[in-house]
């Protein structure tokens, strides 16, 4: 019997906290229903963030509208075959990928979504932490998982090392998300960088949207 999933799974991932998964997780969410996507944004981390932007969005009936379901990791299959008549599920994971138990579970994860992405930050130990551990991923698993290196303040002389670094251990996206406070005021009442050229972002998260969109063969109004 064929699994019941979604047809393209992405999955956003990081072994550290505060690297912006809900945030890039929201704007893709977003950029795929601007598109008319049958999109659905899967929050499995116990903080709530992505659930608690799709609420504040439904407050304000922003559209395009956006569904958002609560989960735990331990509870992915379940999950995804709750959503799988949805054409594209978009996978918020809970930091502290270390134990035992949740590193079975994201490699299950992983094993079966179409791309992993891995925001890092440019600098200091969660940049060490992320390298090594996507570097671990593609190695052991195959997965397809790609670096991104978010919050970027341009012009700063840590970042073509951090380029190096994230190079050396696999696939670099070639999009980076800039450091804006607006970003975050803008996803604190349910919006995204990418539906308003006004906000910060705005074109960084256009073209993170067609690259990962170019990687899943969806056809883009961008790229028709």
């Amino acid at each position: 019997m064929p699994s019941r999933r979604p047809n393209r799974i992405v999955v956003v991932a990081s072994p550290k906290g505060g690297t912006g998964k809900s945030t890039l997780v929201s704007n893709l969410l977003t950029a795929a229903r601007l598109e008319g996507i049958d999109a659905v944004g899967i929050d499995l981390d116990g903080q709530g963030s992505l659930t608690s932007w799709g609420e504040d969005r439904a407050s304000i009936g922003r559209r395009p509208d956006v569904r958002i379901v609560a989960s735990r990791l331990p509870d992915w299959e379940d999950t995804l075959a709750s959503v799988h008549a949805a054409q594209l599920a978009l996978v918020d994971c809970p930091p502290g990928l270390d134990d035992r138990g949740t590193m079975h579970d994201i490699r299950g994860l992983m094993r079966v979504s179409h791309l992993v992405l891995m925001p890092c930050l440019p600098q200091g130990p969660t940049l060490r932490k992320v390298g090594d551990f996507g570097h671990a991923i593609r190695t052991a698993m195959g997965v397809d998982a790609i670096f991104l290196l978010n919050q970027v303040i341009a012009g700063r002389a840590l970042l073509p090392d951090a380029r190096r670094f994230l190079t050396e251990r696999g696939e670099l996206a070639p999009v980076e998300v800039p450091m804006r406070e607006d970003v975050h005021r803008a996803t604190d009442v349910g919006m995204a960088s990418v539906e308003d050229a006004r906000l910060g972002a705005h074109e960084a998260m256009q073209a993170l949207w067609q690259f990962v969109a170019r990687r899943l063969s969806i056809t883009t109004r961008e790229a028709a």
